[in-house]
C-alpha cells in the first residue's frame, strides 16, 4: 500500500478531539477485502448497497477517504466509511482511499462515528439515542462531557440520555418523535394510557403536544395531592373514631342528612361535627363540593329522624350530596368552569416558560414597537402595577433574579448593558410581563381585547396557543372542525449573552443554563447520567 503522512487540519471528527490532540494520520489506498468493519452506532442493517451505488463505485472508485484505525495487532479497522467499504467489495474494487490513524480510547471511535454519520441526512434519533448512551454507560462520561464532545446541547443529550432510560421512549423515537418529543413522553412511563396518548398526539399533531404534556402534568399532580389529602382526611377520622362512610345521602335517601342542613329538635338551632360526635348516627364520609374537585370531609346523621333532629321548614325539598338540587345545565357549567379553570393554569405554565425562552432573544420581532406602544398607551395600568410590585415576572422572564426591593434597577443595570437589538427585547418582555402578570384563572372566562391583542400577537411570534386561551380570544370553545388561524413565526436563537452570536461553525452552547424539554424532568431521577459540577 502507498501511505504518506500529512500535519495538515483534518475534519470535524479532528476538531472533536481537539481538546485531546489529534493522532496524526496517514493516507493510503487499501485493499477493502483486508479491512475488519468496527461495530457501528448505527447497528448492522443500516447499510443500504443499491445498484446505483456499487456501480458508481465500479466506474469512479471510491472518492471520499474512508477512516481506518490501526489496532495494537496492526489489524486495520474500518470506523467510518462502512458503507463504502462494502460496497467497494461488491464492485470488485481493487482498493479504496483511506485515512489512517492509530487506535484510541474507545469514547473516541464513538465521537467519530457520531460526527461522521451526523452528516448523513438518514442518521435517525433512535442511532443518536443509542450512542449518546453508549458513551455514558461504556465511558462513564455525563452529559455535559458529551455534549462538548460532540458540539451539541446539553439539553439534548441530557434528553436522549433519559429517553435511553425508558422503555416507552425508546419506542416512541424508533416510531418517528425526536429526542425532545420523547424525553417528555419518558415522564409519563408509569402511565401507558398517558403515553399513548400523547404518542398520536406528537405524531399528528407535535405542535399541540406542549400543552397536552403539561395537563396530563398538572392532572397527575392534582390526583396525587388530593390522594395525600384523602388519606390524611382518612387518618384523622379513623383517630378520632368517626365512622366513615363510602358515600353520603342520596336524592331519594329518607334517613341520612347532612348536618349542615339539619337542626336541633327545636328546628332552630344549627348543628355542628362536635356537638354531634355523642350521637349514635354520627357518620363522615369524604366527597367533592359543588364549587371545586378537591376533596371535603362531609358529616353526617345517618337517621336523623330516629335520632332527634329536624329539617328546618325551609328545606324541606330534597338536598343531595352532588350540589343542593342542581339542574343538568348547572351541572354541566360547574364542570365546564372547573374544567376550564385547570386548562387555564396548563396553559399558563407553558406560555410562560415559552416567555422565558421569548426573552433571551438577541432582537425582537416584527411587530414589537407596535405591541409595545399599544401596552404603553392602552395598558398603562398594569405597567404601573408591575413596576410597584418590581416587575418581579420580567425579571423571572429575564433571569434577574434580584428581590423585589430595587427590582426595577435589575432591570435598568440590563438595558444599560445591552446592545440595541436585545435592549429592545427586554423593553419588549416588561411590557408583555405586565400583561401576563395581571391574568388569572378566570382570564378565559372573561374575554377582553387586550388579551386577545396579547394572545395572538405571542401566537403570531411562534407561540402554540391552546384551545382554552382561543376561547379567552373568541369567547367561545373552539369546535373540532375549526381549524386554528395560520400563523408565521418569527423566528430567532435564544442570546446567550448581549451581543453573542452563534453560527454553524461554532459548538452550541453546553453551559449549565440548558433546559431540560417542557417538563421532561418532573419527577425522575439522572442517575449516574446527571454532571456532578
Amino acid at each position: 500500500m502507498t501511505t504518506s503522512t500529512t500535519t495538515r487540519p483534518v475534519d470535524t471528527i479532528a476538531e472533536a478531539l481537539a481538546t485531546e490532540g489529534a493522532p496524526a494520520a496517514e493516507f493510503a489506498h487499501l485493499n477493502p477485502r483486508d479491512l475488519v468493519i468496527e461495530a457501528n452506532v448505527r447497528g448492522d442493517e443500516s447499510v443500504d448497497l443499491n445498484p446505483g451505488f456499487i456501480g458508481s463505485i465500479r466506474q469512479y472508485g471510491v472518492l471520499m477517504p474512508i477512516l481506518v484505525v490501526r489496532q495494537a495487532d496492526g489489524t486495520l479497522h474500518v470506523r467510518a466509511g462502512k458503507r463504502r467499504t462494502l460496497g467497494a467489495v461488491a464492485a470488485d474494487a481493487p482498493t479504496v482511499p483511506a485515512r489512517i490513524i492509530d487506535a484510541g480510547p474507545g469514547a473516541e471511535r464513538l465521537v467519530q462515528q457520531i460526527i461522521e454519520n451526523d452528516q448523513r441526512k438518514d442518521f435517525t434519533e433512535a442511532e443518536r439515542v443509542a450512542g449518546y448512551a453508549q458513551m455514558a454507560l461504556d465511558f462513564g462520561m455525563s452529559a455535559g462531557q458529551i455534549a462538548g464532545r460532540l458540539g451539541r446541547t446539553r439539553r439534548e443529550v441530557t434528553n436522549a440520555l433519559r429517553v435511553a432510560k425508558s422503555e416507552p421512549a425508546r419506542q416512541a423515537v424508533a416510531a418517528g418523535l425526536t429526542i425532545d418529543q420523547a424525553a417528555t413522553i419518558a415522564a409519563f412511563e408509569d402511565h401507558p394510557e398517558i403515553v399513548e396518548r400523547l404518542t398520536g398526539i406528537a405524531l399528528n399533531d407535535p405542535d399541540d403536544l406542549a400543552h397536552e404534556a403539561q395537563a396530563e402534568r398538572d392532572d397527575l399532580a392534582t390526583a396525587r395531592a388530593h390522594a395525600a389529602a384523602r388519606a390524611r382526611m382518612i387518618e384523622d377520622l379513623t383517630g378520632d373514631g368517626i365512622t366513615i362512610l363510602d358515600a353520603g345521602p342520596t336524592s331519594d335517601d329518607t334517613q341520612m342528612r347532612h348536618l349542615s342542613h339539619l337542626r336541633q329538635d327545636d328546628g332552630r338551632t344549627r348543628i355542628n361535627p362536635e356537638d354531634h360526635e355523642a350521637c349514635p348516627g354520627h357518620a363522615a364520609y369524604i366527597g367533592t363540593p359543588y364549587w371545586s374537585d378537591e376533596p371535603v370531609t362531609h358529616y353526617v346523621c345517618t337517621d336523623y329522624q330516629a335520632y332527634g333532629h329536624k329539617i328546618p321548614s325551609y328545606e324541606q325539598h330534597t338536598i343531595t350530596a352532588s350540589g343542593g338540587g342542581m339542574t343538568d345545565e348547572q351541572k354541566a357549567e360547574r364542570r365546564r368552569i372547573i374544567d376550564g379553570n385547570k386548562a387555564w393554569r396548563s396553559a399558563t405554565t407553558v406560555r410562560r416558560e415559552w416567555l422565558a425562552t421569548f426573552a433571551a432573544r438577541k432582537s425582537a420581532p416584527k411587530g414589537a414597537a407596535a405591541m409595545l406602544g399599544y401596552v404603553v398607551t392602552h395598558r398603562a395600568d398594569d405597567l404601573i402595577r408591575a413596576s410597584r410590585e418590581g416587575h418581579r415576572m420580567a425579571r423571572d422572564l429575564l433571569g434577574l433574579n434580584a428581590q423585589a426591593y430595587g427590582g426595577r434597577q435589575a432591570i435598568s443595570d440590563a438595558l444599560d448593558a445591552a446592545a440595541p437589538g436585545r435592549q429592545q427585547v427586554i423593553a419588549l418582555t416588561v411590557a408583555l410581563a405586565a400583561i401576563e402578570d395581571a391574568t388569572d384563572d378566570h382570564t378565559w372566562r372573561h374575554p377582553v381585547s387586550h388579551v386577545a391583542r396579547y394572545l395572538t400577537t405571542i401566537e403570531s411570534w411562534g407561540y402554540t396557543l391552546a384551545a382554552i386561551e382561543r376561547e379567552a380570544i373568541t369567547g367561545r370553545q373552539p369546535t373540532t372542525d375549526e381549524p386554528a388561524p395560520a400563523a408565521e413565526p418569527d423566528v430567532d436563537e435564544p442570546d446567550a449573552g448581549n451581543d453573542a452570536t452563534l453560527t454553524d461553525d461554532e459548538p452550541q452552547d453546553v453551559s449549565d443554563t440548558d433546559d431540560l424539554a417542557d417538563g421532561a424532568t418532573d419527577d425522575l431521577d439522572l442517575g449516574e447520567y446527571e454532571d456532578q459540577d
